[in-house]
């Protein structure tokens, strides 16, 4: 949630082709990481990054936004820390930009409920977060369910 809504703030057209490089890939899928199913090298709408990073919480999508958005996943992070502590979020702090696993990566439920109500106040945030599936053009849909 929380990379999704410093990315809504700071992209000011949502209609932005961004290319994911190589290196947003690296290590993803040794760390078993969840995917939306975006390629190397391939031009995608920053909306549908968002679509990609709520939906199937595709890792991918939230290092592409982050590099677009800060320049680095590191920078991002930074953001991302930056408004936890702007909205009183005092139990979290962040690692990364797709909540995998790090020991330095933690939040307590009340600390989520707070972004999450942040978040729900963005109509673009909310919209992409109660669907259930987004459809790109030339592309199979993704969704949250499985299977």
């Amino acid at each position: 949630m929380m990379t999704a809504i410093v990315a809504i703030e700071n992209l000011p057209d949502l209609k932005k082709e961004i290319t994911l490089t190589h290196s947003v890939f690296q290590g993803l899928s040794e760390a078993d990481a969840s995917m939306a199913g975006f390629q190397p090298g391939e031009n995608v709408r920053a909306i549908d990054l968002l679509y990609g990073a709520l939906l199937p919480r595709g890792a991918e999508s939230c290092v592409g936004l982050a590099d677009y958005v800060a320049g680095s996943e590191k920078d991002f992070v930074g953001m991302m820390n930056q408004k936890a502590a702007d909205l009183g979020m005092h139990n979290t702090h962040f690692e990364n930009s797709t909540g995998l696993q790090n020991e330095n990566h933690y939040t307590t439920v009340k600390d989520l409920a707070i972004l999450l109500s942040y978040a729900l106040q963005n109509d673009t945030f909310r919209e992409i977060f109660f669907l259930l599936h987004h459809a790109m053009p030339h592309r199979q849909r993704i969704s949250t369910l499985t299977g």
